[in-house]
């Protein structure tokens, strides 16, 4: 299965505030930009998966990808923009 995302495309996303998302905001199937805790400044495009009480696990749709299954549950407040569409798609034969 091919990344929904790949480099090029422009993504139209809504920015939480500086404090990142509160759980009442995310969905399943959303799918957030991360800024984990122990990697400032770097950040992540991530499917939401599961909410629940220990926080939101997250999976990565590049099968290389990292995600909740190495990391464990990422606290809400690791969600830092929400995707809301994609502005332009580039061309899946420049990878």
């Amino acid at each position: 299965m091919a990344p929904t995302f790949i480099p090029g495309d422009v993504l139209y996303v809504r920015w939480f505030s500086r404090k990142g998302a509160k759980a009442s905001s995310l969905k399943v199937n959303d799918i957030v930009i991360l800024e984990r805790d122990e990697q400032p400044g770097v950040f992540y495009i991530k499917r939401i998966v599961q909410i629940a009480a220990e926080g939101i696990w997250c999976k990565s749709e590049n099968p290389k990808g990292t995600d909740s299954t190495t990391w464990g549950w990422l606290p809400p407040h690791s969600a830092k923009a929400k995707h809301l569409f994609r502005l332009k798609k580039a061309k899946r034969d420049a990878i």
